[in-house]
């Protein structure tokens, strides 16, 4: 699972919106979850975000890497490292 912290006001995180739909078709059995900071803050400080976005990639109950900021190449090496078996399709459930 890839966690994608956010703010609606964040300028990164709505210029980075507007290209995951294409870097989302590259991967299967690897979900996204959403969450905004500004509805659960409590949520954001727990788990340590400093700034937006930042991704979690999370796998088998731990997180395994995260890339804060809107680094789209970062964020598919991460994801090709930690979920090599993922390709061709990312399901994105939305929360937030």
């Amino acid at each position: 699972m890839v966690v994608e912290f956010h703010a609606t006001w964040s300028g990164p995180c709505q210029s980075f919106w507007r290209t995951v739909p294409e870097f989302l078709s590259k991967y299967i059995s690897v979900h996204l979850m959403k969450i905004d900071v500004d509805h659960v803050p409590d949520v954001a400080e727990q788990v340590g975000i400093e700034s937006m976005p930042t991704f979690q990639l999370c796998k088998d109950g731990f997180r395994v890497g995260q890339v804060a900021g809107a680094n789209a190449a970062k964020l598919d090496s991460d994801v090709r490292a930690h979920f090599p078996e993922s390709q061709t399709q990312f399901s994105s459930p939305y929360v937030g």
